[in-house]
């Protein structure tokens, strides 16, 4: 198809350097200046939380269950108290007269109480009181993620292990590479700290 008027050379609106052997590169008004980058969140620094920490955080925990349990039970027991001891003196022996119903009320509820604390905290929001008031987190070992529900039950049953061996279980943690007690090595778990304390 023949054009009616002999085509023209193309001019640029604006100067283009000529081709070199590395290209011809455009105005500079082409690139624009790039907005100003803001620092990023400082991400904490995480180790692995040693004995020491995590026994404070456990004493920290044992005063939350013994609110939660011990004041109700002494409310509902006060002949008893809460830690009262109702004796009975016979020549140089001792008997304690509590009777059997408050054993047994004192110790499945507050058995129950403890491990509902401890499961549930560790699997929904990644630690204790006591741990999360230290900065503490309990971790999968493998993915570095919250635990799931079976870890946490496999986590307290080792630590009722840990703590029946003489409390071998939990000092364990305290001369291990990845301060592991025998609950965490059951469990697949690691405790994290995100500062140094």
């Amino acid at each position: 198809m023949r054009l009616p008027f002999p085509p023209r050379a193309h001019t640029p609106a604006v100067s283009v350097s000529p081709p070199s052997s590395l290209g011809s590169a455009p105005p500079s008004r082409f690139y624009p200046e790039p907005p100003p980058r803001r620092p990023g969140p400082q991400l904490p620094l995480l180790t692995y939380a040693g004995f020491w920490i995590r026994l404070l955080a456990w004493y920290i925990d044992l005063i939350v269950v013994w609110f939660a349990y011990g004041v109700p039970m002494s409310i509902l027991f006060p002949q008893f108290g809460v830690n009262s001891c109702h004796q009975l003196v016979s020549g140089s022996v001792c008997t304690p007269a509590t009777p059997d119903y408050y054993l047994l009320a004192r110790t499945w509820p507050d058995f129950v109480l403890t491990l509902l604390y401890f499961v549930l905290t560790w699997w929904l929001i990644g630690g204790t009181l006591g741990q999360h008031l230290l900065h503490l987190r309990v971790v999968d070992a493998t993915t570095g993620e919250r635990i799931s529900l079976r870890q946490s039950i496999v986590r307290f049953l080792g630590y009722v292990l840990s703590v029946c061996v003489l409390l071998i279980g939990l000092i364990w943690a305290g001369i291990d590479t990845y301060k592991q007690g025998w609950h965490d090595k059951l469990a697949h778990t690691y405790v994290l700290r995100e500062s140094p304390f």
